[in-house]
């Protein structure tokens, strides 16, 4: 079964390059090839790409402040952009990818508007497509996610275990129940239950989406969650606790 996991462009004001890595992705992929999967990342952050759009209406009042753009030498305020791979493109890439489903990342709530419209490209192509998507928004507001017409299934919390248990029913044409991760099922609009975090130790093997003449670093997190209180991190999801990871490769 092909397996095509993407992480969306991104609409901003501005772009955190060394945010970029979909390393929570690799780690999925490193699972589903475990289980004979043959899995393919999109990472649509991947270039350089930068396209300036209109400044949405909820954020209008900003260009009261900047009629004629920043003048500072700090340029704060440059504009609002799509950062990434186009959606045209991105249509394309799906198209070609010929994938059997579709997992999509959304991890951070202001940027869950471009996961849901990979999800409506998906579904445009093929709409017996299967479309999964998790992620920290997901895992904070997964019935919401659920309403979304492209999105059939989320999987809150980690994924790795969670998500070769939910292909493998896809495959077999079975409704899953909650299991590993916790999983919803949007057929069925089931609630989320309080199943405790599966703890993943797989390594990843390669760093994806970087030309052969890029030179770049990556970090495998040696841990998933929040230690020494830091405000930083997303303690509203994950407390303090941390899971940590095997080191062996």
């Amino acid at each position: 079964m092909k397996i095509l996991l993407i992480q969306p462009p991104v609409r901003d004001f501005y772009q955190t390059a060394i945010r970029t890595q979909p390393i929570g992705l690799a780690y999925l992929a490193a699972a589903l090839e475990q289980t004979g999967c043959d899995v393919e990342i999109l990472d649509c952050q991947v270039t350089n790409q930068k396209k300036s759009i209109p400044v949405p209406e909820r954020f209008s009042g900003i260009t009261e402040f900047y009629p004629r753009g920043d003048l500072s030498p700090f340029r704060l305020y440059s504009g609002y952009h799509h950062f990434g791979l186009s959606y045209e493109e991105i249509k394309e890439l799906i198209n070609k990818s010929s994938a059997d489903v579709v997992g999509i990342s959304s991890q951070f709530t202001p940027y869950c508007d471009e996961a849901f419209t990979i999800a409506s490209l998906a579904k445009a192509i093929n709409v017996t497509t299967p479309v999964i998507m998790g992620g920290a928004h997901v895992s904070a507001a997964p019935a919401e996610v659920l309403r979304h017409p492209a999105v059939d299934y989320v999987i809150t919390g980690e994924g790795e275990a969670a998500l070769p248990l939910l292909i493998d029913y896809i495959k077999q044409g079975r409704q899953p129940h909650a299991f590993g991760g916790e999983l919803v099922n949007a057929r069925r609009g089931r609630a989320p239950e309080n199943a405790a975090a599966v703890a993943a130790e797989f390594a990843v093997a390669e760093i994806v989406g970087q030309d052969e003449d890029d030179v770049g670093l990556a970090c495998p997190e040696p841990c998933r969650g929040v230690r020494r209180k830091c405000r930083a991190g997303d303690e509203c999801q994950s407390g303090n606790n941390y899971s940590k990871r095997n080191s062996d490769c």
